[in-house]
């Protein structure tokens, strides 16, 4: 009689919860586990090792469409800064699919800036008031 292995079922791997053991063997006879997403409730199949190594943390779907969401936690979570400031910005909303904001200046000015400028300091307002802002350097002619 084959040995049966560890069971999941109940154990938390990532955002996956294992509800079960899967009836279908993958193509090499691993086993795999039905885990529910704990970002979207959605049920998938996933092979026990994928999940054990950590290979496998959450379902595609949420992956993708944290994306649109820009701005980590130190665990990986997108969370939503809509309304944020960061200088002059105000954060209205992430662009999807890309790692960029849509901000709106004090000055009324929309762009999309990239998250990583605006988390590092490098933007902090737009074109216009950053001109504005310049010292300006007077020029003689001798």
């Amino acid at each position: 009689m084959p040995a049966i292995g560890e069971d999941l079922t109940g154990k938390k791997f990532g955002h996956w919860t294992v509800l079960n053991r899967d009836p279908v063997k993958n193509q090499i006879g691993g086993v795999r586990w039905m885990c529910r997403c704990d970002l979207c409730g959605k049920v998938h199949s996933i092979i026990g090792r994928q999940l054990k190594a950590g290979h496998s943390q959450h379902c595609r779907d949420c992956r993708y469409a944290r994306k649109d969401q820009s701005f980590e936690d130190g665990g990986g979570l997108r969370i939503d800064r809509t309304g944020q400031k960061f200088g002059r910005w105000t954060l209205i909303a992430p662009v999807p699919r890309k790692r960029k904001w849509l901000c709106q200046c004090e000055c009324g000015t929309q762009a999309e800036v990239a998250t990583s400028n605006l988390g590092s300091g490098q933007s902090k307002q737009c074109l216009t008031c950053r001109q504005a802002s310049r010292p300006r350097v007077a020029v003689s002619s001798q």
